[in-house]
């Protein structure tokens, strides 16, 4: 019985071979140009191992064998791919967010009409920060409390005693419901717009794409808000006039990004349709304080 000259398999009568060396040498017969580069490439057989061939001018010719890699080594050599793979899609990820915010600290009118594209959850949490920087501002201007983190620190060790424990509570508390304040703020304020958007508009622009534009007019404010609660030498003055800019930057940077959304109308027209949504927001808004006061 013949046997192949290139890989050395046993071959029945009339039988050809179809390992790259004889699949090589016969389109060499029948005309076909050989490659002039080499590479290599891996051939196993019925024992488990692997051998190696290295293709020329001439075609593939044996040049030995590698041992089979052991099923352990492999699988954790795998195991480490896959967590290098995850750990190389997501801090790009947060990079990119954190560069992009500065960039909109940086230009936000430029940037908030072509707003960068984020997943529900990352909508979410950047409401809840902002929401929890503007309660804490909020709740400095409301009750005059120290705010200095030094001097919070000095009431709770023995300058404020109850007191200072429970002026610090108190404000992880409105931060906290600012948190939440903020993540329902979004969706409330991005719903009323997104309903003016498909019944008066009749556009048909999805609920998320709207938030990503909505999502980032508080961005200034929050900065304006954090620097009012940075610096414990700002009186409440300024803290208020602070607050009062950052509302107003809101405002602006969203009638900017409606106008984006609606450029195909009249800008007197988005301009009417943002005072009716914020009517209807603010009426929304005052009905629940409304409540809240009689139930308190």
């Amino acid at each position: 019985m013949r046997s192949c000259i290139y890989c050395g398999r046993e071959l029945a009568e009339g039988e050809k071979c179809s390992c790259p060396g004889a699949a090589a040498r016969r389109a060499a017969k029948d005309g076909g140009s050989a490659s002039q580069n080499t590479d290599t490439s891996t051939q196993y057989n019925n024992s488990g191992t692997n051998t190696q061939y290295t293709r020329n001018e001439n075609g593939y010719y044996r040049t030995g064998y590698t041992q089979a890699e052991n099923p352990l080594k492999r699988k954790w050599n795998r195991y480490k791919a896959k967590r290098q793979a995850a750990k190389s899609q997501r801090t790009p990820e947060m990079r990119g967010i954190f560069s992009y915010i500065y960039r909109f600290i940086k230009s936000p009118a430029t940037e908030i009409a072509n707003p960068r594209a984020f997943s529900m959850p990352q909508m979410l949490l950047i409401a809840a920060i902002q929401g929890a920087v503007i309660g804490l501002c909020v709740y400095f201007v409301n009750t005059g409390a120290p705010r200095g983190w030094l001097r919070a620190i000095a009431n709770i060790i023995g300058f404020g005693g109850t007191t200072g424990f429970r002026s610090v509570l108190h404000a992880v508390e409105a931060a906290l419901s600012g948190a939440l304040g903020g993540g329902f703020f979004l969706l409330i304020h991005t719903g009323i717009f997104w309903l003016i958007n498909r019944f008066i508009f009749r556009s048909r622009t999805g609920f998320t794409p709207l938030a990503q534009r909505l999502v980032l007019t508080n961005i200034p404010f929050t900065a304006l808000a954090a620097i009012g609660v940075a610096f414990s030498f700002i009186s409440t003055t300024t803290l208020m006039i602070l607050l009062m800019c950052g509302a107003l930057s809101s405002f602006i940077l969203t009638y900017i990004s409606l106008n984006e959304e609606w450029s195909s109308y009249s800008e007197s027209r988005v301009l009417y349709a943002l005072m009716l949504g914020y009517f209807i927001l603010f009426t929304f808004i005052f009905s629940l304080l409304r409540v809240s006061v009689i139930g308190g």
